[in-house]
């Protein structure tokens, strides 16, 4: 497996990760009402969304450039 493939791979995990967290920490909002699992669902879709971002630049950075 090439490092490029690789690199997309750990990117869509570490986003499918980030969103279910953010699942979680919201779902544990709703039951116990903790500002803190307010705080941590915002940070885990913030970092979910900067994930994406980046891995649709470096999928796009990487059709120009195939040999990178």
């Amino acid at each position: 497996m090439s490092l490029k493939i690789a690199h997309i791979i750990f990117v869509t995990l570490a986003t499918s990760m980030s969103l279910a967290g953010a699942y979680w920490a919201s779902e544990s909002y709703h039951q116990t009402g903790l500002g803190e699992m307010r705080a941590v669902t915002l940070l885990l879709l913030t970092l979910a969304c900067a994930l994406l971002v980046y891995g649709v630049w470096f999928y796009r950075k990487l059709k120009k450039n195939p040999i990178l």
